[in-house]
């Protein structure tokens, strides 16, 4: 259900290349915002956007589950890519406020960059009620070519 585009926040690109994150180790959460701008050159932690989080009294942010990441192809250019991949997050009996974005954040840093954003994607989906289910592209949740 992430139908619409997904940004990754600048400071995730950095940071990920200096090997701070360990994205099948850590504890990443996804969490569902409601009337949220995104700034993904301004916003780098979760309390940057926390307030925009939905209050449900159901809901909790989900901590994604079958972590991996792998890489695929040979040779060079567009044919090798690194994956980054989830399973699918649902939340159950989801209704009142619809979430316009789905972000992902690490929640096991420490320090300055405590629950450091990764990315952002968009939602249009409303709730109903009923199971809200986030379904990751079959390509992966983040890939670099």
């Amino acid at each position: 259900m992430a139908e619409g585009d997904g940004h990754i926040y600048r400071t995730f690109k950095a940071r990920v290349m200096k090997g701070d994150f360990d994205l099948v180790n850590d504890t990443i959460k996804c969490a569902l915002l409601t009337g949220h701008t995104l700034d993904e050159d301004g916003h780098s932690v979760w309390g940057d956007v926390s307030a925009d989080e939905i209050t449900h009294t159901s809901y909790t942010a989900a901590t994604l589950a079958s972590n991996s990441v792998t890489a695929s192809g040979t040779g060079t250019g567009t044919s090798v890519l690194g994956k980054f991949d989830a399973g699918d997050v649902t939340f159950s009996s989801l209704d009142g406020d619809d979430p316009n974005y789905a972000v992902l954040y690490d929640d096991s840093i420490t320090g300055t960059a405590a629950d450091a954003l990764i990315g952002a994607w968009e939602l249009t989906t409303a709730t109903n009620g009923g199971n809200y289910t986030i379904q990751w592209s079959g390509d992966g949740i983040i890939r670099i070519k």
